[in-house]
């Protein structure tokens, strides 16, 4: 039986909590409303001054929210609670009942749109009602939580987002056997799923390609003398074009026997300093422990997405030190019940937010990455970051290209992707090249780069040297 949620049922029920400074206020007056109960989206908003003394944090605590959901005949998560613009005012909202079967609606851009990742991706709506939007760009994202309740989707919703914003590179590891991301792969530069060993090495080979690729477009920022990436540099082409890399069932990969201590160093490492230089990673696990994830990859995730969790241990990898003693739980949401219902922390100036998410059936995905594909062909562009391995045609070599691009001065090898970029912006060997990658390439030239200083120097004469080496036979031909 339901009840009508307005000034009466609120201070009937915030007097039940037998705090003393209410209590005795009471008797002179009642509550101040500075906000009356309103309708407010998808159930009833206020705003009340409290009595002097008694702060809104102390009713915000997890015990008296409670009390007041029984007073109010809601579910504990449908009671929201915070402090307003100063410590006295509690803000108050209450949901409909049964506003959390409503879900989200239909993914908003799954007949036309496009994103620009700068401005965030498309997730889902609050218990309120209104949209939400994922920040993406300088971000980290970790998403968790038992078992077919929504982690994969949200990791789909924002990769699909991500996949329609032209500029945007996807790469993909699954060290496991499932369909779930199996039709993005087609938009993705690197894709891995499979959970043998050879597959694991993979993983271990392309997050060790991407640690590279951290440090290349550090030195990027340095030569357009830039701290993070933009939405102009990343439109150039010159390297630095956002990348969204998901690690999905992240802590099979961490575990492994064999490379998960190499997996899970280099994840450290990317998540620290990859956001800056336009790299955004997603972690995707069922069991954020000490054990299964590293806690300065918790650390280090801005965005945390928690659907129901088990206990306080995942609650606070997913969503912050503290926030399960803070009121901020996971583990209220009801498996099964609550499917596709998560806390996401990062998304709005809250410290947590409820989320329901856009749920785009696998089925769904071929028409979003169609678009994005047919958008990249109209503009005469490849997919960001691949193929990585095409067969060149013979009107395009290497060495003659660094001969053109290199004056007479030793440089770094790390300065030199850009200056092929910029040489030929369409070439698909150039896009995504790093210098440790250029390095290899070198090699199997006849061009060893020695590794003075850490710096790769490479010297313009040994490339026109080699040049002239080959220029014979290339004349008997």
């Amino acid at each position: 039986m339901d009840i009508v949620i307005d000034e009466r049922a609120l201070t009937q029920a915030l007097a039940a909590l037998r705090i003393k400074q209410i209590t005795d206020y009471l008797k002179k007056a009642p509550l101040q409303y500075v906000v009356p109960a309103r309708k407010d989206g998808r159930g009833t908003y206020a705003l009340i001054r409290l009595p002097g003394g008694l702060p809104a944090s102390y009713v915000e605590a997890q015990a008296k929210r409670e009390s007041i959901a029984a007073s109010l005949h809601r579910r504990v998560n449908e009671v929201w609670l915070r402090t307003g613009e100063d410590a006295g005012l509690l803000d108050v909202w209450i949901a409909d009942p049964g506003a959390l079967k409503e879900g989200a609606g239909p993914y908003p851009l799954l007949t036309d749109g496009f994103v620009d990742v700068f401005r965030g991706v498309p997730f889902g709506r609050s218990l309120r009602g209104d949209a939400l939007v994922a920040p993406v760009m300088e971000r980290n994202t970790i998403t968790g939580g038992q078992p077919g309740q929504g982690k994969s989707s949200s990791a789909r919703t924002i990769l699909a987002g991500a996949s329609l914003d032209i500029t945007a590179e996807l790469r993909i590891w699954v060290p496991d056997t499932n369909f779930d991301f199996e039709y993005f792969k087609p938009r993705c530069s690197r894709y891995v799923m499979g959970v043998e060993n050879h597959h694991m090495r993979q993983i271990l080979e392309d997050l060790l390609e991407l640690h590279d690729e951290v440090q290349a477009r550090g030195q990027l920022l340095v030569d357009h003398e830039i701290d993070v990436v933009n939405r102009k540099i990343a439109s150039k082409g010159v390297g630095l074009h956002p990348l969204f890399c998901l690690l999905e069932e992240a802590h099979v990969a961490i575990q492994h026997p064999v490379y998960g201590k190499e997996i899970a160093q280099l994840l450290i490492d990317i998540v620290r300093l990859g956001r800056k230089r336009g790299i955004h990673m997603i972690v995707s696990t069922q069991a954020p422990t000490k054990d299964s994830m590293p806690r300065d990859v918790t650390r280090n995730c801005s965005n945390g997405i928690a659907y129901a969790v088990g206990d306080h241990v995942a609650n606070d990898a997913l969503l912050g030190q503290g926030a399960y003693r803070a009121g901020h739980r996971a583990t209220e949401l009801i498996p099964g019940t609550d499917r596709g219902t998560a806390l996401v922390k990062g998304f709005t100036g809250e410290r947590s937010v409820m989320a329901q998410t856009y749920f785009i059936d696998v089925k769904q995905v071929p028409a979003l990455i169609r678009c994005s594909l047919d958008e990249l062909d109209r503009k005469g562009l490849p997919v960001p970051g691949a193929p990585r391995q095409q067969a060149q045609p013979e009107d395009r070599d290497l060495l003659d290209d660094l001969d053109q691009v290199l004056g007479t001065d030793v440089i770094p090898i790390a300065k030199v992707p850009p200056l092929l970029l910029n040489l030929a912006p369409t070439w698909p060997a150039y896009k995504g090249l790093t210098g440790p990658a250029l390095v290899k390439l070198l090699a199997a030239e006849g061009i060893k780069v020695p590794s003075t200083a850490n710096r790769y120097p490479l010297d313009p004469v040994t490339v026109r040297e080699e040049i002239g080496r080959r220029a014979p036979a290339d004349l008997d031909e």
